[in-house]
């Protein structure tokens, strides 16, 4: 169990262990990937041959635009073209959709030595030797989740985990589950089952095609003028005693949604992997993760040149 109030803030980085893309790997995929990916996608759905169907034209001016934009990520290529905005989402919402169905856990990933989800699962429950035990772990749970990510992977493998290890608990499980603070920045695909009563998709679905529209609706990009509210997020990390980022790649726009300068204060220890950076990059992220606080000094940082399993094996 974790005891100090403890917050993971989560990158591209931190899915990529459970096969899913960073932002040039994304790119790569939407520019030769994509089009064969959604026409058998629609003509599954919709029962027509493959050779009947060609993408339509606003998806094709998309790939053609961005490939040509040399920009790497597409959130920030939608930010600034608002025209290809609404078929961008569409677009990154299938791939989501695409790379849950192939997403693996556990034994099934390709490198087990950085599945940071089990490494971290194992620390949350070792304390736990029995069921009556879980109720109160829920109750006082110190862990929360900031996730610039739109999969919903780490709910599905946390509610998974616990859902399976504690098996004469499920019910309190279903109740309890939500007191793990999972909070998506910019929006995740759809609810869960175990999330909600209303509509959901089931992780891995291969119907979600058929919501499309839906799922596009609930994808936020940077810049995006934004009706929701990170009040709960900004509050988690106001009161955190730990703050971990986890294959993060410390944009201004993704801390100053977030506020993260101001936030922070002399109680707070920040960990973060910086793994293939230099020293000095190392450095210049500390500069930008403490902005004005002067205050807080330097040694209160610590961005490591390792991945996310060996960062929590050194500090949490």
């Amino acid at each position: 169990m974790i005891t100090d109030k403890t917050v993971f803030i989560l990158g591209a980085g931190a899915s990529t262990p459970y096969h899913f893309p960073t932002a040039i790997e994304l790119r790569y995929d939407i520019i030769y990937k994509f089009s064969k990916q959604f026409i058998s996608a629609h003509a599954e759905y919709s029962g027509k041959a493959e050779s009947e169907l060609d993408l339509p034209m606003d998806y094709k001016r998309l790939i053609k635009t961005f490939k040509d934009s040399s920009t790497k990520s597409i959130d920030l290529f939608l930010s600034r073209n608002n025209d290809y905005r609404e078929v961008g989402k569409k677009t990154i919402a299938f791939l989501i959709g695409k790379y849950e169905m192939n997403s693996q856990f556990r034994e099934g990933i390709a490198k087990p030595a950085l599945d940071w989800y089990m490494h971290l699962y194992d620390i949350l429950t070792k304390e736990i030797s029995k069921p009556d035990d879980l109720i109160p772990f829920f109750e006082n749970n110190k862990v929360s989740f900031i996730t610039f990510n739109y999969d919903r992977s780490l709910e599905q493998f946390l509610y998974e985990s616990f859902f399976n290890s504690f098996t004469t608990k499920r019910e309190e499980i279903k109740r309890l589950f939500s007191k793990i603070k999972i909070i998506h920045v910019y929006g995740k695909l759809a609810p869960l089952p175990f999330e909600t009563t209303y509509f959901h998709i089931n992780y891995g679905s291969p119907n979600f095609y058929k919501d499309l529209e839906y799922l596009a609706r609930n994808i936020k990009i940077v810049f995006e003028e934004r009706k929701d509210d990170l009040s709960e997020a900004k509050q988690l990390i106001s009161e955190a005693q730990k703050i971990f980022f986890l294959g993060f790649g410390y944009a201004d726009e993704n801390l100053n949604a977030l506020d993260f300068n101001r936030l922070i204060h002399q109680g707070s220890r920040i960990y973060g992997t910086g793994l293939g950076l230099t020293e000095s990059e190392r450095r210049k992220i500390v500069l930008r993760l403490r902005g004005k606080k002067v205050e807080i000094v330097p040694e209160r940082f610590t961005i490591d040149d390792c991945d996310s399993v060996m960062l929590l094996r050194k500090y949490l």
